[in-house]
Order: C-alpha cells, then structure tokens, then sequence
C-alpha cells in the first residue's frame, strides 16, 4: 500500500483492520518480553492500538510509530491526554508521558532519532510490508534495539493464490531466515484465525494462521 493511500484511509476511518480490544497475544505472552520500570518498548505501525495503553500499564515508557499521524492523534484522544508537538526533520513527535508517539516512516528512523529499546512488540508491522521491505525493517529493528532485547512478533500466513496482501502473508521460514542471524527465534504458539475475523470476512479467506515468536537479540560477542 502506497503512503497516500495508508494516510487517505485514516482520514476517513476506512480501518477495519484496527482492533477494538487489546491483542490476546499480547496479553498472553506479554511477560516474555521482561516488562516493567524503567523499560523502553517500541510499538511499529500502532495504529491507535489499544496494546499501547496495555504496555504501559506494565510499567515503563512506550513509543508507537506510525506514518499517519491521524492515528496517533486518535490514541490520545481515546486515552484523554493532551501532547506537546515537536517537529524534528521528517519526523513529529507527540510527547505525552509515558507515551512517546512518532509520526514517521519507520524505515527512515535511526537511533539517534528515537532512543533505543529493551523491547518490541510487532502486532501487525511486518506482515503489513510488502516482502522489499522485511529486511530493511528487521534492520531497522535491530538497530534500536538493545543487546539481549526481545522482540514478540506476529506472524500470519494464508494462501497467497487467493490474496496477495496487505496483510501479505509471512512464512515461518522467512521469519527464520530473517531473524535466525541477530538472535534465538522461538516460535511461542499459532493457530487458525476464527473465521469470522475481518481478516477472513474481508478477503474471503478459507484460513489464515497467526505464529507468535519470540526473539532475543544477541549482544555483540554473537550471545544472548
């Protein structure tokens, strides 16, 4: 999906693919990413998530990323909180404590621009790429994250006959391949999506299987 077309559809509330509860998964294996005080996590394409107030209620400080604004400015509006706005290059950032939110490409941000984290939660980002761009993301990922950091992602996987995406459908060797080499890929849990889930309704899908994975960076000398 092109930039225009992402922004045009949050300017009309054409999202069906936002979810109106907190991920289960999150809440599932939220505890294997080692949450709590004083811990960064970076949520990619939030959306206005519901999984970033979640997050922070484990303790820490939460920075969402997405290209449309409007989305972020929606989460806020949905938690009641006012954000100072500041402009920084391409990037705007609303500060709202513990919430950090980035209106940005997130292929374009460094660690200079945003800090680095002790964990990241990837709820629909990568599966929302098309496959050009899964490298330079992971890239992206692992430059702002910490050595030993973890990564909770999800995985979806459906026959691509019948769809091509977004969301595009993203094997488990791939996720392998694409995060075996900068750390310990476990594979958490997975099962078929209900049917009845917008995901299956909306692109007329006889089956679609979320995977759950859990990476652990490794530090420099290759452990973690």
């Amino acid at each position: 999906m092109e930039h225009a077309d992402w922004l045009e559809r949050w300017r009309e509330g054409r999202t069906p693919f936002h979810m109106d509860r907190i991920n289960p998964w999150l809440v599932r294996f939220a505890q294997r990413m080692d949450l709590g005080a004083q811990r960064r996590v970076l949520v990619p394409l939030c959306g206005k998530s519901l999984d970033l107030e979640y997050l922070a209620r484990q303790g820490g400080s939460i920075t969402g990323v997405d290209l449309a604004e409007e989305a972020l400015r929606q989460f806020l509006e949905g938690q009641q909180r006012e954000a100072v706005c500041q402009v920084r290059g391409d990037a705007i950032f609303l500060l709202a404590e513990p919430f950090t939110l980035v209106a940005a490409d997130i292929l374009t941000l460094t660690p200079e621009q945003i800090g680095r984290f002790d964990a990241i939660w990837d709820r629909a980002a990568l599966v929302a790429l098309p496959q050009a761009c899964h490298a330079p993301y992971i890239r992206t990922l692992m430059s702002v994250l910490q050595p030993g950091g973890r990564i909770l992602m999800v995985g979806m996987e459906y026959d691509t006959a019948l769809m091509d995406g977004p969301p595009f459908s993203v094997s488990a060797q791939e996720i392998r391949e694409l995060l075996g080499e900068v750390g310990r890929v476990e594979l958490l849990a997975e099962q078929e999506v209900d049917p009845d889930e917008p995901i299956c309704l909306h692109h007329d899908l006889p089956w679609v299987k979320e995977s759950v994975y859990l990476i652990t960076a490794t530090d420099q000398e290759g452990e973690v």
